[in-house]
C-alpha cells in the first residue's frame, strides 16, 4: 500500500508540473541594449522637438506627472501639452541630456523601471540657467516593444 501512495502522489506531482507554464528565459542583456537605444533615441527627440518621435515612445494613455501640471492620462492631451513645451522659446530644449541612473528589470522582462536625471537650460531675463531634475518612467513590453505607460519628471528647483 505504501508503494501505491508513493507512485500516486508521484504522479500527481508530476501531473501538476507538466502542466505549468514554462517561462523563457529571459535575456537581460538585449533588454540593457534595446535600452541604451530608447535612452539615446528620446533625448534626442527632446533636442529636435520632434513630438511624433517623443510620442512614440508612450504606451497608449500613459500616465504623465510632469512639474508644476494635473495628471495626463490621455496621449492627445498629453500631445498638445507637449506640443506648447516644445514651441516655449524660453526652454532650450538643444540643451537637454539625460542619465541613465537605475535600471530594474522584471523577472519575466515585461516591466522595467528607468530611473535618471537630466539637464537643460532655461533662458531668462537675467540669462541662461541651468536646471537639474530627475525622471522615473516605467515601461511594459506591448508588441514586442517597450513603451513607458508611466512617466513622472520633476525639477531640483
Amino acid at each position: 500500500m505504501k508503494k501505491t501512495n508513493f507512485l500516486f502522489i508521484s504522479l500527481v506531482f508530476l501531473a501538476v508540473t507538466a502542466c505549468q507554464p514554462k517561462q523563457a528565459k529571459v535575456d537581460y542583456n538585449a533588454i540593457l541594449e534595446e535600452f541604451k537605444k530608447i535612452e539615446a533615441e528620446w533625448p534626442e527627440a527632446n533636442r529636435e522637438r520632434d513630438v511624433d518621435k517623443y510620442m512614440s515612445f508612450l504606451a497608449p494613455n500613459a500616465t504623465i506627472m510632469n512639474e508644476g501640471e494635473p495628471v495626463i492620462t490621455n496621449n492627445d492631451d498629453y500631445r498638445k501639452s507637449l506640443e506648447k513645451s516644445f514651441k516655449d522659446s524660453t526652454y532650450l530644449w538643444e540643451t537637454f541630456t539625460w542619465k541613465k541612473e537605475q535600471i530594474d528589470i522584471s523577472e519575466t522582462g515585461d516591466i522595467v523601471i528607468l530611473r535618471g536625471s537630466y539637464s537643460m537650460q532655461i533662458a531668462t531675463p537675467e540669462g541662461n540657467i541651468k536646471v537639474n531634475g530627475k525622471g522615473l518612467d516605467i515601461f511594459k513590453k506591448i508588441n514586442g516593444e517597450y513603451k513607458s505607460f508611466i512617466s513622472i519628471f520633476n525639477s531640483d528647483m
